[in-house]
């Protein structure tokens, strides 16, 4: 899978539905919250862990990837996301939210 293209037609799945967050958990499809309701994205694969690590160093770079995995957390903010990263139940995760449309959530 190519993480940054793959996370490109997902923030503008969210911008084109008006979702407010977008969740990205390992074992499920990419899921949409629109109006309250969480969307599945069946159309889009079932997230590996892989995936879900690979979607994070593209959000972070590689530095920050690294200090990520080192310290298991890591705030950062680009453009116009804030996010943060954390390791939960054994698997790489990531809170993103937009600051001017959505909030993203990766677990």
């Amino acid at each position: 899978m190519e993480y940054g293209k793959f996370l490109e037609e997902l923030i503008m799945k969210v911008a084109e539905e008006g979702a407010s967050d977008l969740h990205l958990a390992v074992g499920r499809h990419p899921v949409l919250r629109i109006s309250g309701k969480l969307i599945s994205l069946e159309k889009k694969p079932i997230l590996t862990p892989s995936d879900t690590e690979g979607l994070v160093e593209v959000l972070m770079g590689k530095e920050w990837y690294q200090e990520f995995l080192k310290n298991k957390e890591r705030d950062f903010s680009p453009k116009h996301f804030y996010c943060y990263n954390t390791f939960k139940n054994g698997k790489t995760g990531i809170n993103i939210r937009n600051r001017f449309f959505a909030s993203f959530v990766v677990k």
